[in-house]
Formats: C-alpha cells, structure tokens, sequence
C-alpha cells in the first residue's frame, strides 16, 4: 500500500471537489467521483486515507460462512481515516450506526463513505463524524448482511454509471459538491498538476472582475493544457 505523506495529503484537502476531478480527468481517470446517490449527509469537508472492508446482503436461510467483522474494521482505523464500506447495494438496513461510528472516532477516523445505510444519525452528527451514505434508516442490518473482506479493495457507485475503485490507503477527499477518490499513487500528481490549473482559474476570475469578455478570458488562460495523461491505475 502507498503511504501518502501527511503533507500532501493536508495539501489536498485544501482543495476543492470540483478542481480536483478536473484534474484527474484531464490525466485520463473519469471515474473518480463518488456518486450523488450517496449523500454527503453533513455536507462536510474532509480528507483522509480510506480503510476499506466490503460486504453482502445474506440469502434468507443460507448461514454465512464465518469470516471477518466488523469488528476487525475497527483494528485499522487510525489518525485520518476514512473508513469505506462496499454494502454490496445493500438496500435493507444500516451496515454503521452510533456505536460503529463512535469506536471510528475514537480510533482517529475523520469520516465514512458507503453505498449502504446508516442510523442513529442525530448520534453520530453529534459525534462530528462527517457520513456519506445511500440512505437512513431505523432497521439494523444484523442478520441480513455480513462482511466479506477487510483491508482489501473495494468499490463505490460512480458518478454516470458503473462502479469505481477505492484501495486501501487511496485519498478520499468531500466537500459540499461531492466526494472524489485519489488513487494514492497519484496524489502528489494531482497536488503538482492543481497548481497551474488554479493559477490560470484567478485569471480567468480577475478578467471577468474587470468587465471582461468571459470567452476571451478562457481563450488567454488556458488551464488544462499543461496537464501529462497518466497509464490506468
């Protein structure tokens, strides 16, 4: 796993959603943003270094066979942390309530991502855990879903369809647009590539100020030119 500096990744989350998605598009990744299906609940900002655990809907009479727990997400979970959960579109109960949160929080986690549920969310907003996630609910999701996989990667719905990648160790960044994920490796990249792209933005913002022509001001300050395209993750 890629440890990315704590430096950087302070750096990145002084950055907006947006800015950040445009970069990595333009170095050829499309499928960096979390869908707006799931609700950045708090509308937060935060960034952190995903912890990853994923997971099934149980068939109703098959016994799951055993294996991890969530319990075993919570040995992973450090100083800026976001812990995802791949629910599998589990759609029936909350896979993290306010215990689960608060064992998150306390272990130093900055936040989660889901494409599940959660609940008891008065608890946990008072907790100051930022929750993104698919829906709210009373029902638990004890009994019917169980976890397949911790510390391994997983995947998230994309915005525009299909699902993305998210690893272990990779940059989770929100903020009220939305949430975007760094894979690890690039995120020195994006940090580097932002810097131009947000100079010629000022640009482009101060000519608009002084009663310019908003398409002349975009044709004199160009802001993805400079930007290299990357090989796949």
């Amino acid at each position: 796993m890629i440890e990315v500096a704590d430096d950087v990744l302070q750096a990145i989350g002084r950055l907006a959603t947006g800015a950040v998605a445009d970069v990595l598009l333009e170095m050829g990744f499309d499928r960096t943003v979390v869908s707006s299906d799931l609700l950045n609940r708090q509308r937060s900002r935060f960034v952190g270094r995903a912890v990853c655990a994923a997971g099934h809907t149980i068939t109703q009479g098959v016994q799951p066979s055993a294996g991890p727990s969530m319990f075993d997400v919570d040995r992973l979970v450090g100083p800026s942390s976001v812990v995802v959960i791949d629910s599998g579109d589990h759609r029936h109960g909350a896979v993290i309530g306010d215990l689960v949160a608060l064992a998150f929080r306390r272990a130093g986690a900055v936040a989660f991502v889901t494409d599940g549920g959660v609940r008891d969310a008065e608890e946990i907003a008072e907790l100051g855990l930022p929750c993104v996630a698919r829906f709210v609910t009373p029902r638990s999701a004890k009994g019917i879903w169980s976890v397949d996989t911790v510390g391994e990667p997983v995947s998230l719905p994309a915005q525009g369809g299909g699902r993305m990648a998210v690893a272990p160790g990779d940059i989770i960044l929100a903020d009220p647009d939305g949430v975007v994920v760094i894979p690890a490796r690039l995120a020195a990249a994006v940090l580097e590539e932002h810097g131009p792209l947000a100079a010629a933005e000022e640009r482009i913002k101060a000519a608009i100020e002084a009663g310019g022509d908003r398409r002349e001001a975009f044709r004199a300050h160009d802001r993805f030119s400079h930007i290299r395209k990357r090989d796949d993750p």
